[in-house]
């Protein structure tokens, strides 16, 4: 999977991150979210199959720079809230992956939480 980000004003575009897994592993990202603070985007990067990878990723436009703070495999949307609440995820309370796992008939099944700060200082 991959992000990809196009600049309106300018018509540029480019990708800007590489979900890649190996072995019975499938990486994933969730849409981004644009932060304001600092400008740019974040999304969440899962490894199914491995508690290895899973990230919360952010994406600055000013310098084109990466990083990561701890994520979960679990989230299915990500959002960002600001730096003092940090992210708002959300994820199937029934513990599945894939992107209807929260619906069931006219029933919604997910937890919807606010990560807090984060401090992004992992490898993306």
């Amino acid at each position: 999977m991959t992000v990809h980000i196009r600049n309106l004003r300018t018509r540029a575009d480019r990708d800007v991150y590489r979900a890649v897994s190996g072995g019975s592993n499938f990486a994933n990202v969730t849409r981004p979210t644009y932060a304001s603070r600092p400008d740019g985007f974040m999304w969440a990067r899962t490894n199914v199959g491995s508690p290895e990878g899973n990230r919360l990723i952010r994406h600055t436009l000013r310098d084109a720079k990466l990083a990561a703070a701890p994520g979960s495999g679990r989230y299915l949307s990500t959002a960002w809230a600001g730096n003092a609440l940090g992210a708002v995820t959300s994820s199937s309370l029934a513990g599945s992956e894939t992107p209807g796992a929260c619906t069931d008939g006219p029933t919604n099944h997910c937890a919807v939480v606010l990560s807090g700060p984060l401090q992004f200082g992992l490898e993306p």
